[in-house]
């Protein structure tokens, strides 16, 4: 353990230091390269901007007007002949939307019926798993200015639900 921690004081001067060599030895002028870089990455953020604050808002108002209750509510009776246990729902409806609601969701999951419980590992499975597709989808299509996503928001979201099933399944008889 003491091996790794010496090393670790190392590492980064001599990253630095590499930096420096490829700087001086360089061919193509690095400053150059880093500034059209810096360039196109912010006029990246610059065009994901709408797509970004339009899903954070989507959120914020699928939560706050309760449409989050009402799709658990709605889904309940058919995901409980399935097996899924009832605390997860909120997890099931909120993955496709946003990774960092379903993480907050989750922790308030781990506090109330803990970290071990059925409705927790299979959680964790799941955020472990599958993706947050209308994110995912917005960002990448709106990068490369597609408007029409054709059949992958339906595969997606049909992979989706066989993920579902599947750590259900498996965190049903496995853990």
């Amino acid at each position: 353990m003491t091996f790794f921690l010496g090393i670790t004081k190392y590492i980064m001067p001599l990253l630095l230091l590499l930096f420096a060599f490829v700087f001086i030895f360089s061919k193509n002028n690095p400053i150059d390269s880093f500034i059209k870089g810096a360039k196109e990455g912010a006029l990246c953020c610059y065009n994901l901007l709408p797509s970004l604050l339009l899903i954070m808002c989507g959120v914020s108002a699928l939560f706050s007007s309760g449409a989050v209750d009402l799709a658990c509510d709605a889904l309940s009776p058919v995901l409980d002949f399935l097996g899924v246990p009832q605390e997860m729902l909120s997890t099931i409806v909120l993955r496709p939307f946003s990774g960092s609601a379903v993480t907050a969701v989750a922790d308030k999951m781990f506090n109330q019926y803990g970290a071990d419980s059925d409705a927790s590992k299979i959680a964790c499975l799941l955020m472990g798993s599958t993706d947050t597709i209308i994110y995912t989808l917005s960002m990448y299509f709106s990068a490369v200015n597609i408007k029409r996503t054709r059949y992958a928001l339906p595969a997606s979201l049909l992979v989706f639900i066989f993920s579902v099933f599947v750590c259900v399944t498996v965190g049903n008889h496995m853990l």
